[in-house]
């Protein structure tokens, strides 16, 4: 199918297919509610900026982050509980507040 531009409309839709292609200059998209279920999911990407109210993670093995710099910024509280925790610096560590508790 090729034309100039093209319009599909409906109240229900359905497309299956083995291998599905995608290329677009750009793809917007807008669903009250987006489910998705894959068995794995590979991205790539230049640049990856995400919005949101509320983000909640379930991860029942591994989370694991390997970046240059990782900043979290807490405007309120930022707590990290663990049933052991480790933080290895090769040079400094450094730890501001007005109260500082150990032990």
């Amino acid at each position: 199918m090729t034309a100039p531009e093209i319009k599909l409309q409906g109240m229900t839709g359905e497309a299956l297919f083995a291998d599905l292609s995608l290329i677009a200059c750009r793809a917007a998209l807008q669903a009250g509610k987006l489910s998705l279920v894959a068995a794995t999911i590979d991205t790539v990407a230049e640049r990856i900026t995400q919005r949101v109210r509320d983000c909640f993670r379930w991860v029942a093995r591994i989370d694991s982050t390997n970046a240059g710099q990782v900043s979290i910024n807490a405007t309120e509280r930022f707590d990290v509980t663990a049933e052991d925790a480790s933080l290895v610096a090769e040079c400094d560590v450094k730890i501001e507040g007005d109260k500082i508790r150990l032990g």
